[in-house]
């Protein structure tokens, strides 16, 4: 008789138990969380791995997050300070990508409007891509159906979250899942959550009419937690740029437009986060050619499948600092991998893995900046005729070795 192979894999489970009218609401949230995700198949999408439904329970079963939510890095534990304004940018790309998958109608899934996107709800895997979850109060638009509206009495959502015309007409559309969308930009800018009591005193719908009323009256930097880093964990990444808070706040602003049809469309996040992300990244490509002499055979390293890469010497504030350039040849699809290796090495912090330090992503350019590295690969270093056995294998030591040794 065939036995399947024993796989051991860390998953979560919600248990939801008949009974009492709260988890009457909870159990029909069970159904509505099948039908939804049973079709969502997206990396920043939660997955659905399994669902049982016996002896009056009712129980899901997910991949596991090792990161915990968004809302556990603002709820003030001092998470948030280790994060990287890069990677902040990039969770909030992750949520706009994954809120993009779940408004688009496909062949095989229809329009799903979430209804309760907030910090809770988006879930960090362990390189911090950001995963939307808990489809409980989602709708689920039918296929054949042409409007884009749908009409419910019962209101749903969470407070500070909630779009204020929804909340007024009962029409849920795209857009109420934008606003939410720009309450939780707003959270990542502040470093705060939207509920803080800080937010409750001053208004009873927090964070968002407090930021709308900031931004128009050019006060916005006064929400960004004095405690948040000026910079990122690096010599070349400049201070909080001031464009980067401009652009990311105008954004997050017109997401929490008041009506529904004065809201952004997905794409436009989507395109004006990657500029906050160009921008934050500190690094323009008239200086990155400077410091490679145009991508001279001079500054060459090596050349191959991974790319171009140059060393680079860049004069800021009187400081000369050196760097390594890789150049990504997007004709033969390299230029895929940029999105997932900064947010492989920004969540990667060892003295035996190179660390980021910057990109540039524009005008088909697509350029990754290193720690300085400028012997080169190791394939490259093991064809040199003088290095020694002892040499050879510290190298292979430090490769395999999870203690940091300085080569």
């Amino acid at each position: 008789m065939y036995s399947p192979p024993k796989i051991n894999k860390v998953v979560a489970i919600k248990r939801i138990f008949e009974g009492a009218q709260e988890q009457k609401q909870r159990v029909q949230g069970f159904f509505t969380e099948v039908e939804s995700l049973i079709r969502c198949k997206h990396h920043n999408i939660v997955s659905l791995l399994g669902f049982s439904r016996e002896d009056g329970e009712h129980i899901l079963v997910y991949e596991y997050t090792f990161n915990g939510s968004l809302a556990d890095y603002l709820g003030g534990n001092g998470n948030m300070l280790n994060l990287t304004w890069g990677q902040r940018i990039q969770i909030c790309l992750d949520i706009a990508h994954g809120i993009d998958y779940l408004h688009t109608n496909m062949e095989e899934k229809p329009m799903i409007i979430h209804r309760d996107i907030k910090s809770a709800n988006i879930l960090l895997d362990e390189n911090l891509k950001a995963k939307i979850a808990d489809f409980g109060l989602s709708k689920v638009h039918p296929m054949k159906q042409e409007t884009i509206t749908i009409h419910t009495d019962k209101l749903a959502g969470t407070k500070p979250y909630i779009d204020p015309e929804y909340m007024n007409s009962g029409r849920v559309k795209r857009e109420t899942d934008i606003y939410s969308f720009g309450v939780v930009l707003f959270e990542v800018l502040s470093g705060s959550l939207a509920y803080d009591t800080i937010y409750l005193h001053e208004n009873r719908m927090g964070h968002a009419p407090i930021a709308r009323q900031r931004f128009e009256e050019g006060r916005i930097e006064e929400l960004i937690n004095p405690k948040l880093p000026e910079k990122d964990n690096s010599t070349l990444n400049v201070r909080l740029n001031q464009d980067y808070v401009h652009v990311f706040s105008k954004i997050a602003y017109q997401c929490l437009a008041e009506t529904q049809h004065k809201r952004p469309t997905k794409k436009l996040a989507i395109k004006e986060l990657h500029n906050a992300f160009n921008l934050q990244a500190g690094y323009k490509l008239n200086e990155i050619l400077s410091a490679t002499y145009n991508f001279s055979d001079e500054k060459l390293i090596t050349k191959g499948a991974l790319g171009e890469v140059y060393e680079g010497q860049l004069l800021r504030n009187g400081t000369l600092l050196n760097f390594t350039v890789r150049r990504l040849d997007c004709k033969y699809g390299q230029g895929d991998e940029l999105k997932r290796e900064i947010s492989m090495l920004q969540s990667l912090k060892h003295k035996n893995i190179i660390s980021i330090l910057g990109h540039y992503d524009e005008n088909n350019e697509k350029i990754i900046i290193y720690e300085q590295a400028f012997r080169g690969t190791l394939n490259r270093r093991l064809s040199d005729p003088t290095l020694t056995w002892s040499q050879r294998l510290y190298m292979f030591r430090c490769c395999t070795c999870s203690e940091s040794h300085p080569l």
